[in-house]
């Protein structure tokens, strides 16, 4: 039976497209995991949230806070309930109006940027794991 030329691949050819499909695929899966960080906010225990000041600061002096008729409150950061004597890491000491909205965005992306990086580093890890038996 004749070998036809356009149906034969070199094991060279094999390893480049195996390797970029599997590119493809680490990069449909980290645009995926990239839209689920942009629409969340933090989760309090990745922003190390407790419900007492820490060092005198506390979640009612802070710009992302905004209090709430039940004595609580809402944070343009973390996810959920907050206490107003709360404290977390996004943390940011209340200021002018005009540097208030910049201050959250900032600290919104900082956190998303720092849970896409692990989510990254966690697929890479599992994806190399995966690669070698």
């Amino acid at each position: 039976m004749p070998v036809h030329a356009a149906s034969h691949f070199t094991r060279h050819e094999v390893l480049v497209r195996a390797l970029r499909w599997l590119a493809g695929l680490a990069l449909i899966s980290l645009t995926g995991h990239l839209r689920e960080a942009h629409a969340a906010k933090a989760q309090k225990e990745d922003v190390a949230y407790q419900d007492r000041p820490k060092a005198g600061k506390s979640c009612a002096s802070c710009r992302q806070f905004s209090p709430t008729a039940s004595g609580k409150g809402t944070c343009a950061v973390v996810e959920g309930e907050v206490s107003a004597n709360g404290w977390c890491a996004a943390y940011s000491p209340s200021g002018s109006a005009m540097s208030r909205g910049t201050s959250a965005k900032t600290a919104v992306i900082q956190l998303r940027t720092s849970h896409v990086r692990s989510v990254a580093v966690a697929n890479t890890a599992s994806t190399e794991e995966g690669a070698h038996p």
